[in-house]
Parts: C-alpha cells; structure tokens; sequence
C-alpha cells in the first residue's frame, strides 16, 4: 500500500510538473507571438517612415534643402529668356555677336559671328564689345519688364567700367 501511495504521489507529481512545463511553454510561446506581432507593427511603421523620407529625400534633391536649387533653377530660367529677348535687340544694331547661356548655370558667353562663331567668355570683351552686350541686356531686361515678367532680384555683374576711351 505504500507502495502504491508512493506511485501514486510520483504520478501526480509528474503530472503536475508537465501542466507547470505546458503553462510555463504556453507563457513563452504567447510572449513571443506578441513579440512577432509588436516586430511585425514596427516593421510597418519602419517602412512608412522610410517612405516619408525617401519623398522628402527626393524633394530636397530636386530643390535642395535651403531652396537654393530651385532658386538656382528658376534664375536659369530667366536667364534664357533675357538672353532671347536680348539676342533680339542686339540684332537690330548688330549682327557680329550672339549671347548665349552656360548650360545649366548663371554664366553668359559671347557667340562672335566674325571669327567663324568662336565663342568667348564674356572677361575676353574689349570695352565697346561689352558695351554693346551691355546694351543689348539691358534693352532685353526692359522687354522683358514690359511684358509684365516680375523680377525681384536680377544682378548681372558687368559694368562699363571697361569701356575704352574712344568707346
């Protein structure tokens, strides 16, 4: 009969051990699947939040991220239209020189029409040569302004401080 108690207690106590084991193992597993849950959720938001800052990458890229860019871009623009407009002015008084713009910038060359199109940067102009590029800029600004275009700020850094005498 002791026996049979003693094997009887070492039965309960197994069983007992395996529901604590089995309760113990659901725990675990319960806390890990709220722990893939909770990863899976911050995987998500990861992926929002990565796709906010790739747009907000791009649109930095494109404009940069003080607005210099797009300012940049926008007086380029200008630019080749009060080039245009003084190409058209400069042909009224002479056909020897042609503006034209430095791709993608703020620069300005000369296209000379009597040395076979040879195109010169601007610091190569004599003084009567830059007086009529002068010229020609500033008629094309005032067309330009007389087609109702605002410009707030436009610099162009040519003086006549070159000409020569007999210009």
């Amino acid at each position: 009969q002791t026996r049979d108690a003693l094997l009887a207690i070492q039965q309960e106590y197994q069983e007992r051990s395996q529901r604590n084991e089995l309760i113990a193992a659901n725990a675990r597993m319960q806390n890990h699947q709220e722990a893939v849950k909770q990863l899976g959720d911050k995987a998500e938001a990861l992926q929002l939040v990565t796709l906010e800052k790739d747009d907000w990458t791009a649109i930095t890229d494109a404009i940069g991220a003080d607005g210099k860019t797009l300012r940049k871009i926008a007086q380029c623009y200008t630019l080749s239209f009060l080039i245009a407009h003084a190409n058209q002015e400069i042909r009224k008084f002479n056909s020897r020189y042609e503006l034209q713009q430095v791709k993608h910038s703020l620069g300005i060359r000369v296209i000379d029409h009597d040395r076979a199109d040879d195109i010169r940067d601007t610091t190569s102009l004599s003084g009567g040569e830059t007086f009529i590029v002068s010229l020609g800029l500033a008629l094309g600004l005032s067309a330009l302004s007389s087609r109702n275009i605002s410009f707030e700020n436009l610099f162009i850094d040519e003086g006549f401080g070159t000409l020569d005498p007999d210009t």
